[in-house]
């Protein structure tokens, strides 16, 4: 046991799992914040839209599987695989499952903005048609991104199979695309339905600011 202690490679876990640890750790914190907003809008939002009410509920409970399967990935690398490098390049079934509850979660989000885009532009089809292209296509590459990682084993293998490294970029392109596009329509849209009263247009800019914060920081 102590030859082959002393024969295998150094596992520096701060290399292979500090940053990661470090962002679940602030993902937990957003979980604990969307928990805590969707709990506040339920109980304020009785004038609200059935459709909306039940896209907030939806996307909490996928927000919830979607940290499960996180921590049950964090326990796969971290206690399971603990001190063993080769673990932490192979796929455990919770990275494919956080993958789909994630993607459905972008589904729904960017989703429920183009129609919103929708309704500010007068139901304007050709630049709502432009964004649920980008949105079918960035949502069917994320779907084959995260199925194969059902198929292939490794980390290493995934990136350097043709199909699934290019599921990778394209998804990534059209999601920061898509985030762009819709920022700048809401904020074009929003800006052009002020009213020159002071009050409704402080609402308007406040909205513009969050579009722009929004929209920035998911690209």
């Amino acid at each position: 046991m102590s030859a082959l202690l002393i024969s295998s490679p150094p596992f520096d876990a701060a290399t292979f799992l500090g940053g990661y640890i470090m962002a679940l750790c602030i993902a937990f914190i957003l979980y604990g914040i969307t928990i805590g907003q969707t709990y506040l809008f339920m109980i304020n939002s009785k004038k609200d839209t059935v459709i909306l009410r039940t896209t907030v509920t939806i996307v909490a409970i996928l927000e919830t599987i979607h940290t499960i399967f996180i921590i049950r990935q964090m326990y796969y690398l971290t206690v399971i695989g603990f001190g063993d490098s080769s673990i932490v390049q192979t796929f455990d079934w919770s990275t494919g499952g956080f993958f789909f509850a994630e993607n459905g979660i972008v589904l729904l989000v960017d989703g429920f903005y183009i129609r919103r885009i929708w309704i500010l532009s007068g139901q304007r089809l050709l630049p709502t048609i432009g964004l649920a292209t980008l949105l079918v296509l960035c949502f069917g590459f994320h779907m084959a991104a995260a199925s194969y990682t059902f198929i292939i084993p490794t980390w290493p293998r995934f990136y350097q199979k043709f199909g699934s490294s290019l599921s990778v970029e394209v998804a990534n392109t059209t999601s920061a695309a898509l985030d762009g596009l819709i920022a700048a329509s809401m904020i074009f849209l929003l800006n052009r339905s002020q009213t020159g009263y002071r009050r409704t247009d402080g609402i308007l800019r406040w909205i513009i600011a969050y579009s722009v914060n929004t929209g920035l920081l998911t690209m």
